[in-house]
């Protein structure tokens, strides 16, 4: 990761908003300057403005830091990388089966013998249960409600 190829991949979705960088300097002159307030000058005092500039210079620069990063965090910039394709080996299926009256009723031909509908169901199921390997398998009965067997 650290060929700088990899560092030029480095797009931004809002371009637009790097326009904003210039913006607090803009106002910075524009706006009108602050009154100075009086001082009282002591020979035993050191001077306030000098004293004053090391904070000033600090705060100054990490408001510029601040801002920058905050700039380029809204122009949402993104890592475009070599395309990944993911193909899963498995499948999320449920199955659902009805439990309700209706499943007694014996018209199903399975072999040509006549079974119930529910007994036809688990039939076929465990066969299609069996040839699905490694896929993730859930059912969910119902009748009057439903209910989660198996996640």
């Amino acid at each position: 990761m650290t060929d700088l190829s990899q560092w030029l991949n480095i797009e931004f979705v809002w371009w637009w908003a790097l326009f904003l960088l210039p913006l607090p300097l803009l106002i910075y002159k524009l706006l009108p300057e602050e009154t100075r307030q009086a001082e009282i000058k002591l020979a035993y005092l050191p001077e306030s403005k000098n004293s004053r500039k090391p904070k000033q210079w600090l705060q100054k620069s990490l408001a510029v830091g601040v801002w920058t990063l905050l700039v380029v965090a809204c122009a949402r910039p993104v890592w475009f990388g070599e395309p990944v394709e993911f193909q899963p080996k498995y499948r999320d299926l449920m199955l659902v089966v009805d439990l309700s009256g209706s499943m007694q009723k014996e018209d199903m031909n399975l072999d040509g013998e006549y079974i119930d509908r529910l007994s036809a169901v688990k039939k076929v199921l465990s066969d299609f249960v069996a040839k699905r390997k490694g896929d993730r398998l859930g059912v969910v009965l119902f009748g009057d409600h439903a209910y989660l067997q198996t996640p």
